[in-house]
């Protein structure tokens, strides 16, 4: 078996299964995040405009607050699952070169 061909196959499959995750949670987490800041402008703007109270405002705001540690708590998941799909990847990559180094079907 060839581990230098076997590491670079290792490497490359986990950053094929890394990068096509991340690029999907990257899309969805800036949307998301894009809103929370637009709704946080709205609710100035509302304010600023006299359209609602300042206790509404800042309840309001509690809201965006939580919806960002939600999103926060979702990217360090997101961060697991790609982790895992990577090293997934290259531990399938591993087993397969073991199988046909030992002539195994």
């Amino acid at each position: 078996m060839n581990t230098s061909a076997v590491t670079k196959s290792m490497l490359e499959a986990g950053k094929n299964a890394a990068g096509n995750s991340w690029d999907k949670i990257r899309h969805n987490f800036t949307r998301d995040v894009n809103s929370v800041i637009e709704n946080s402008a709205e609710i100035e703007a509302a304010l600023v405009s006299k359209e609602i109270s300042q206790a509404d405002a800042e309840d309001l705001l509690r809201a965006q607050s939580r919806t960002m540690f939600i999103l926060s708590r979702e990217i360090v998941v997101d961060g697991k699952v790609i982790a895992q799909n990577a090293i997934n990847a290259a531990i399938d990559v591993l087993v397969a070169a073991v199988q046909a180094a030992a002539k195994f079907p």
